[in-house]
Formats: structure tokens, sequence, C-alpha cells
């Protein structure tokens, strides 16, 4: 679940879609392959998202290790 970030969004956007497509089921049918391929492009969007924009903590630049001085300093001599 760390690399797949939006994953969450987009099962949270599956669940409403079969969600709403059973309350309407009774008015309006949906093909099969229609359904099905809506869920398959949301969770494709979600894992391209995911992959394309990283964590906002991993945007952030880590901090450069303090450098040793390469001669002694005064005070170590």
């Amino acid at each position: 679940m760390n690399l797949f970030h939006y994953l969450n969004y987009g099962l949270s956007a599956i669940l409403v879609f079969v969600g709403a497509k059973m309350l309407i089921a009774d008015f309006y049918k949906f093909p099969i392959v229609v359904a099905l391929g809506v869920i398959a492009g949301i969770l494709a969007i979600s894992i391209i998202a995911s992959l394309l924009r990283p964590r906002k903590e991993e945007m952030i630049a880590t901090p450069m290790p303090i450098m040793q001085p390469l001669a002694p300093s005064v005070e170590q001599r």
C-alpha cells in the first residue's frame, strides 16, 4: 500500500460506483462489460496516479549530511 498511495481513493470510488449501480438496478441495467470497464479504469487511474505523483514526504528533499572538514581545525591541533 505504500507504493500505491492513491489506491485507497480508487477503491472508495469503486465502492461508490457499485453502490450507485445497485441502487439504480431496478431502473437501468448496466452491461457487465461497462461495469467491469469502469472498475478497471478506476483501478488503473489510481495506480498510474500513484506512480506519477510521489507522496509529499518523498518530494521533500532530505537534508544534506554535515560534512566533516578535510583538515583538522585549530582546536583539534
